[in-house]
């Protein structure tokens, strides 16, 4: 049996050909590192990325995906990324393969056209996140990370609905973070932040605050930056709230005479009573 010519085995340099020479690394191993910790072996990598790598027995401990995924988002990806994600002045590069697998909107948008230039905008209903709210976007996006501050929580409440997350766990967490750290001093820029993306519960919640705490509230400056239905708001809530505080009078203080007039008009408590009492 014959064997084609195409699969005779070729001794190397039998008909020419030259062995192939070995191309040295250009790059230095620090600086291959450097750009890929991930390259580094065993105690290296973890020192790298800030882990520790025994547990107190003293074994050795492997990455969790969480982990893997935080040094992904956090730079170690970005010579893989094919997209990036602009907010403000500020972009991060990113990955459509995982943006597309954890929201509906990105994977509809490059299902559909390629961005222009592999930029897209952020932004969440008509309000553009700041970059703080943003990173801790990302992060929940790459591993699900929902550790973040309060101000975050009110830029992010509606993330879930307006992306199409596969669950609204975002969502009660930002809703428990809000109303569990909402304070005199912070009440007025959750009660905008919530009017400006519609959650009305959180709205109510502010206001119901606002109504308890208002001779507080009302001393603060920004108050005085409140738009006008915001005002008209804290004024209707207010109005439904019952007030038991003051007590209506049964009988008329009698009027003075005309000798002891000018006294008694000049007398504050007097007054009070008077106003109470048309009340």
């Amino acid at each position: 049996m014959s064997i084609p010519p195409t699969l005779a085995p070729v001794r190397v340099g039998s008909v020419g050909l030259k062995p192939t020479k070995k191309v040295p690394l250009k790059a230095s191993p620090e600086t291959v590192t450097g750009r890929f910790p991930f390259l580094l072996p065993g105690r290296e990598w973890y020192a790298a990325v800030g882990w520790s790598t025994l547990t107190p027995l003293g074994r050795r401990l492997g990455t969790t995906l969480e982990q893997d995924m935080c040094v992904f988002v956090g730079g170690g990806g970005a010579e893989l990324s094919d997209v990036k994600l602009v907010v403000g002045s500020t972009s991060r590069p990113a990955h459509r393969s995982i943006l597309a697998a954890r929201a509906a909107y990105f994977e509809a948008m490059f299902r559909s056209f390629s961005p222009p230039d592999d930029i897209v905008n952020i932004k969440i209903c008509d309000t553009v996140p700041s970059e703080e709210a943003f990173d801790s976007l990302m992060r929940y996006i790459y591993y699900g990370d929902t550790n973040m501050p309060t101000e975050d929580s009110l830029y992010l409440f509606q993330a879930p609905i307006y992306y199409g997350f596969t669950n609204n766990r975002l969502q009660v967490f930002c809703k428990h973070n809000l109303q569990s750290n909402v304070t005199c001093e912070n009440v007025l820029a959750i009660l905008q932040a919530a009017d400006r993306m519609r959650a009305i519960d959180i709205k109510e919640y502010a206001l119901k605050m606002i109504v308890h705490h208002f001779p507080v509230v009302a001393r603060q400056e920004s108050i005085k930056n409140l738009p006008q239905p915001l005002l008209v708001d804290i004024l209707q809530a207010l109005a439904e709230e019952p007030r038991c505080d003051v007590p209506l009078m049964l009988q008329p203080r009698s009027l003075p005479t005309s000798a002891s007039a000018d006294t008694l008009t000049d007398d504050i408590d007097y007054r009070i009573q008077h106003k109470q009492g048309k009340c």
